[in-house]
C-alpha cells in the first residue's frame, strides 16, 4: 500500500498537487496518507521526530542561516521547492481587485488576515499614537481564510503563488504590490539518511507542476 506522511504551511499550491497525488492512487493498494499543516518549527521537530518522512518549510531569506541551522542540527536534508515574492489574495470584489497597481499605503484600509500560530497575545502590538491602527484577523484553517476573503470583499492576504483552479474556486485574484517585495523560500526537508519511495517522488513531481 501506498504510505505517505507530510508536514507543511498553510499553501493552496501544496494541497492542490495532494489532491491530484491522491486521485493517482489506485484504492486497491491501500493508503495511508497524514497531512499536517503547520509552522515551519513544528515541521522540523516533526520531521526530527520521525513523525512525518516529509517535510515543507517555508521562510524568509533572512532566515536562512537560521533554519539552515535547524536543519543541520537535527540531521536534515533540504532541497529548495520555490522561492517567490509573496503576492495579495482578495476578493474579485475587492476595491483594489482591478487597480492598476496597489501601493502599501493603500492596503491600510482593509483588513489584512494572517496566519496565527502561537498565543493570541502574543500578536498585540503596540502603535505610535500617529500611526493608524491595523486591522488583521488571525486565523488557523485554511477553509476559514478562503470564507472571509470570499465572503468580506475588504479583506486581504499575502499568499505563496495560488493555482488558478483554486482562485477559480473561490472568486478570488492575486495581485502583486509596488512596494518592496516579499521574498520567500519553499524548501522540502526530510532525515539524512531517508530515501524517497515512488509514492514521495511522484508527489514532489506533481508539486513542481502545480507550483504557478
Amino acid at each position: 500500500g501506498v504510505e505517505f506522511a507530510l508536514s507543511m504551511p498553510r499553501a493552496s499550491y501544496i494541497s492542490y498537487a495532494f489532491s491530484l497525488f491522491v486521485k493517482r492512487i489506485d484504492r486497491k493498494e491501500g493508503m495511508n496518507l497524514w497531512l499536517r499543516e503547520t509552522n515551519s518549527a513544528d515541521t522540523l521537530r516533526d520531521v526530527d521526530r520521525g513523525e512525518y518522512k516529509l517535510g515543507i518549510i517555508r521562510y524568509k531569506p533572512s532566515a536562512e542561516a537560521y533554519y539552515a541551522k535547524q536543519a543541520a542540527e537535527c540531521g536534515l536534508k533540504t532541497e529548495l521547492l520555490l522561492e517567490y515574492d509573496e503576492r495579495l489574495l482578495m476578493s474579485q470584489a475587492h476595491p483594489l481587485a482591478l487597480a492598476g497597481h496597489i501601493e502599501p499605503g493603500d492596503l491600510l484600509p482593509y483588513i489584512e488576515i494572517t496566519h496565527g500560530d502561537g498565543s493570541a497575545s502574543g500578536h498585540r502590538e503596540f502603535k505610535a499614537a500617529d500611526s493608524p491602527p491595523a486591522n488583521r484577523i488571525y486565523i488557523f484553517e485554511r477553509g476559514t481564510q478562503m470564507g472571509l476573503l470570499h465572503e468580506n470583499s475588504d479583506t486581504y492576504m499575502w499568499v505563496s503563488p495560488m493555482p488558478k483552479q483554486t482562485l477559480e474556486r473561490y472568486g478570488l485574484v492575486q495581485r502583486s504590490s509596488a512596494g518592496r517585495p516579499r521574498k520567500m523560500k519553499d524548501l522540502l526537508v526530510y532525515q539524512m539518511e531517508h530515501r524517497k519511495n515512488r509514492s514521495e517522488k511522484a508527489f514532489i513531481e506533481m508539486l513542481k507542476g502545480t507550483r504557478d
